[in-house]
């Protein structure tokens, strides 16, 4: 490898940098895809806690899109708050690649406008 050193560790022994410049080693990376189909849907919602979506055990992405002036904060608990939630600004994006659980919103001051874009 020029201009330095690739050092790979195996369970079983190290693999050095020499042994990739003599073929004696061959690395493949592979990434596996997951497709799904989306479905896009809205809500409203206020300076109370609303439901953005709900669970969906089959659901691989969820996307929450602020489509409001004013800063949309959301959180998977029920009791989300403009103090507890993450804050999406306004025609911001949260993505969410890890949960399946239901999604809450709440907004300081206006009845603002959220579309969920979930993939399943």
């Amino acid at each position: 490898m020029a201009n330095g050193t690739l050092t790979l560790f195996n369970a079983d022994f190290p693999l050095k940098g020499q042994d990739l410049q003599d073929g004696s080693f061959a690395l493949t990376v592979s990434r596996q895809v997951r497709k799904g189909t989306p479905a896009i849907t809205a809500a409203a919602p206020t300076t109370s806690a609303t439901l953005l979506i709900a669970a969906n055990a089959a659901r691989i992405v969820l996307e929450i899109f602020n489509n409001s002036a004013a800063v949309l904060f959301v959180s998977p608990s029920a009791g989300v708050t403009i103090a507890n939630g993450i804050p999406i600004p306004a025609a911001g994006v949260y993505k969410d690649e890890a949960s399946t659980g239901a999604w809450y919103g709440v907004m300081a001051s206006i009845t603002g406008d959220a579309r969920m874009n979930e993939i399943s």
